[in-house]
């Protein structure tokens, strides 16, 4: 059976056909548009530029009825809702195509780059363990993602792509003698902050460069069947030394062509200098490779430990105790799991609590008053690859409510959530309210929980041989909250470990 999926970024729109089953992709269609060039430019996209996505759009119905595909799915980048009338864009097209689509954020979309770079580089994996840098090149941002011995190191969204960078260069033209200088300077105002960072770490083998908007960099070394250092500096020495008409005569690219691909040369060389890589691979994967990629769930179950390696990261950066976060989390995962009965939520919001339970105490670092609401400030502004806004926003959320403040308290704020979304954080909120009250005293004095349900009673036993008074009375006082969302009683009882048989 055929399916199809539609990306629409900020250069260009594409169809892919594929089998469902083997997701093997068996027709591509491409047409390019200025959606970016509009919105850096002039912070909206313009009527004509519209109509040449309708045109696009339209084009694509016809492939589909060609395959007998009723319906895609369609999926635009985060870029483009940058765009002061992204949502009128959105209707327009809509009624004019009967397409609709989804909008992607950045750290959805940089997740579907990766899925499509792993499915589609040779020996992706082995890379990983040698130490690779990933450079993920948008037309309006990069993101840096550093893995060593096959584990997540570290990752940077920056908004920094070319076609943002040809805008501010457009702009300053006329002042300027030559674009490589002014880019340089630029792109390193930006990011000289990670080169300690990068530079740090050790045996850092490959770099691997992908992206949605990359034709012209990927028609500049087209020629080359592997790509490899020497061959990069090459076309570096003579980017940097010819006058930009001479080079895109020689290379046959245009001048738009040749300030878009600047930048990209600009970012490959700094990042070659700072990990000293003796490797370097570039992969024309796309975002609908990535998307097609997603439906293996084998490959999403990497990205979750990869999600759990960054949350762990984030929680020792913010000095939060591991022992604590660790038995929180084992407090609340058998909740969570022995009461699927009566909160039926899924496998990904379970995910959802235990980064809930990692993070909740970051705030700590900012001021101990009111931690739970700089825990919620610092999660809203965060960027982790692998975590939807929404899924950023529930946990943000579980965070704020788990100590003092609750949603019954706090009903201003609490009453903007969408209703769906709310009775989500609000099961999550009350079982790791629950779990955070076990380890009050932060000594881990209890080794094991475990839940009964009867009729209209949730009932948990504590294993501890230590003294809990105070998980006793911080658990009494949250039980509450806990009772309103599930409508049952909650009652707990003390038992001594050395009694289990």
């Amino acid at each position: 059976m055929d399916a199809a999926i539609i990306t629409i970024s900020s250069q260009i729109m594409t169809l892919k056909i594929y089998e469902s089953k083997t997701r093997m992709v068996e027709e591509t269609l491409q047409f390019r548009v200025s959606i970016g060039h509009d919105i850096y430019h002039a912070g909206l996209i313009e009527l004509t530029t519209l109509k040449e996505m309708c045109r696009g759009l339209e084009g694509f119905r016809l492939k589909l009825e060609e395959f007998a595909i009723k319906e895609a799915l369609v999926f635009a980048t985060a870029s483009i809702r940058e765009a002061e009338n992204a949502l009128y864009v959105k209707d327009y097209v809509y009624n004019r195509t009967g397409f609709s689509w989804y909008w992607l954020d950045n750290a959805e979309e940089r997740q579907y780059h990766q899925l499509a770079v792993a499915d589609h580089v040779p020996d992706y994996q082995k890379r990983l363990r040698e130490g690779a840098l990933l450079v993920d090149i948008g037309s309006g941002s990069i993101q840096l993602t550093m893995y060593q011995q096959e584990k997540l190191l570290f990752s940077q969204h920056v908004k920094l792509g070319p076609l943002r960078i040809q805008e501010v260069v457009t702009r300053m033209e006329n002042q300027i003698d030559r674009h490589q200088d002014l880019i340089e300077d630029y792109i390193l105002s930006k990011i000289e902050s990670l080169q300690p960072i990068i530079e740090s770490t050790k045996e850092l083998k490959h770099l691997i460069v992908f992206g949605t908007d990359l034709k012209a960099f990927n028609q500049l070394f087209q020629a080359y069947d592997q790509l490899t250092v020497d061959h990069f500096h090459e076309v570096y020495i003579q980017l940097h030394e010819k006058e930009p008409r001479a080079f895109a005569t020689e290379f046959q690219v245009s001048r738009v062509e040749y300030l878009q691909l600047l930048p990209s040369v600009i970012i490959l060389k700094l990042m070659l200098q700072w990990t000293n890589a003796s490797q370097l691979h570039r992969s024309e994967s796309d975002l609908c490779d990535g998307l097609i990629a997603a439906q293996n769930e084998r490959a999403l179950l990497a990205f979750e430990q990869d999600l759990m390696t960054a949350v762990w990261r984030i929680a020792e950066r913010f000095q939060c105790s591991k022992l604590n976060n660790d038995a929180v989390l084992m407090y609340a995962t058998r909740v969570f799991d022995q009461t699927e009965d009566i909160h039926n939520l899924s496998n990904r919001e379970r995910l959802l609590l235990q980064i809930a339970c990692i993070l909740r105490n970051i705030g700590n670092l900012v001021s101990m008053n009111h931690h739970y609401l700089h825990s919620y400030y610092l999660i809203n502004e965060m960027e982790v690859i692998g975590l939807s806004n929404r899924e950023k926003q529930i946990i943000a959320h579980c965070v704020r409510y788990h100590s003092s403040l609750t949603p019954l308290n706090d009903t201003l704020h609490f009453q903007t959530l969408p209703e769906q979304q709310a009775v989500i954080i609000g099961k999550l909120t009350a079982i790791l309210r629950i779990a955070d009250a076990l380890d009050d005293s932060r000594q881990q004095k209890i080794s094991r929980v475990n839940v009964t349900i009867e009729k209209q009673n949730v009932h948990l036993d504590l294993y501890s041989n230590d003294e809990i008074t105070l998980e006793s009375w911080v658990l009494s006082n949250k039980a509450s909250y806990f009772e309103c969302v599930f409508g049952m009683n909650f009652t707990f009882k003390e038992i001594r470990s050395n009694v289990l048989a």
